[in-house]
């Protein structure tokens, strides 16, 4: 066993080599493969079809699927123009000199505070006086040339991406298990059914993953929609996509959609009066019997449920893993902590059975 260390440590050098050189690439090629995975039945069944005595092309069948998967973002989209809308017209309708006279009674109740007790030494109106100065030099080091020339950059990296992306996934598509033929021609003969076999189950566990999230994602957004639109919250249906997306980032997700559902009951003006305390407890209490019953039986019976049928793992583990992702990538280290932790933990089994089944680790 011994004789395979170093060589074990050098191909761990590689990949993290890999991984500091190629790290981009190799991002685009995840993701291709993930994309590819979701839309292969999808391609498949359009192949399958039959025009004029022949089988519908297999690229033409890729096309339309890559068509049929940019419709989930336009959709997406359409669904929050209303919203986008509104708040335009709500920003568009406001009196900005009677927010400041509003404003301007607090602040100087503020001012009295701080004179009295801290700054015996300054006169009123000091207080107003430093936040138009900090107005007026924050607007003067506003560089609106340099802000239009990230956001170009910004933009232009995006389309780069994306099309890289659909480029990657294209020939994935078109070529059935192109990538797995291509892997599988650099395995030596004594690895070769040990590979194989762990290939076939990451990719039927990261299928049934997949799929179970799909089904939450299907849930949450039934059980939001419906509890939204009883407590009589506009744009139930918008916010409810909203959730049911970010709930896919564990424990913060939740969080992220209640903040945001607040946002918009605030910015859409659903509450009667904005200076009466009584109708945001009233609002929030609303939230909290929509929020919790339903953030519970997602926790408690749906997330295990999935876990437990798809990756097989203990939810004391899920948890380790999606710490040990948010240490290293944060957000996006979250969301991927299940399906790299699975990926890893299905390798080291079959590497383990291996060195007892295969005698591929033999002396």
């Amino acid at each position: 066993m011994r004789k395979y260390i170093f060589p074990l440590l050098i191909t761990l050098i590689g990949i993290w080599i890999l991984l500091t050189v190629f790290g981009n690439l190799l991002s685009f090629l995840l993701i291709s493969v993930v994309i590819a995975s979701i839309l292969r039945p999808v391609t498949d069944y359009f192949s399958r079809w039959v025009i004029f005595g022949r089988h519908f092309p297999r690229g033409l069948a890729v096309l339309l699927a890559l068509i049929v998967l940019a419709l989930f973002p336009v959709l997406f989209g359409l669904l929050f123009v209303p919203l986008i809308a509104e708040q335009i017209s709500v920003l568009g309708a406001l009196n900005y000199w009677d927010i400041v006279e509003t404003l301007e009674i607090p602040i100087k109740n503020i001012e009295k505070f701080v004179i009295q007790y801290f700054y015996n030494d300054k006169k009123e109106g000091f207080l107003i006086k430093e936040i138009t100065q900090a107005g007026i030099k924050f607007a003067e080091n506003l560089r609106l040339a340099s802000i239009l020339q990230d956001i170009l950059k910004i933009t232009g990296s995006i389309l780069i991406y994306i099309v890289s992306i659909l480029f990657i996934t294209f020939f994935l598509l078109y070529e059935k298990d192109l990538l797995r033929r291509s892997f599988l021609s650099l395995v030596p003969n004594a690895y070769f059914e040990m590979v194989v076999t762990t290939l076939y189950k990451i990719e039927k566990t990261l299928g049934n993953y997949l799929l179970g999230l799909l089904i939450q994602i299907s849930l949450m957004f039934m059980m939001m929609a419906i509890g939204l639109s009883i407590a009589g919250i506009k744009y139930a249906l918008t916010i409810a996509v909203f959730l049911a997306f970010i709930n896919l980032v564990p424990y913060l997700g939740t969080l992220i959609g209640f903040l945001f559902t607040i946002f918009v009951i605030i910015s859409t003006k659903q509450i009667e009066n904005i200076t009466h305390l009584n109708d945001y407890s009233f609002m929030l209490f609303k939230l909290v019997l929509v929020f919790v019953p339903i953030v519970a039986i997602d926790n408690l019976i749906t997330q295990p449920f999935i876990f437990s049928k798809s990756v097989k793992a203990h939810p004391l583990e899920i948890f380790m893993s999606i710490f040990a992702g948010a240490t290293i990538a944060g957000g996006l280290g979250m969301l991927l902590a299940i399906p790299v932790y699975t990926v890893l933990r299905i390798s080291i089994f079959e590497m383990k059975n291996a060195y007892g089944a295969y005698k591929v680790f033999g002396k």
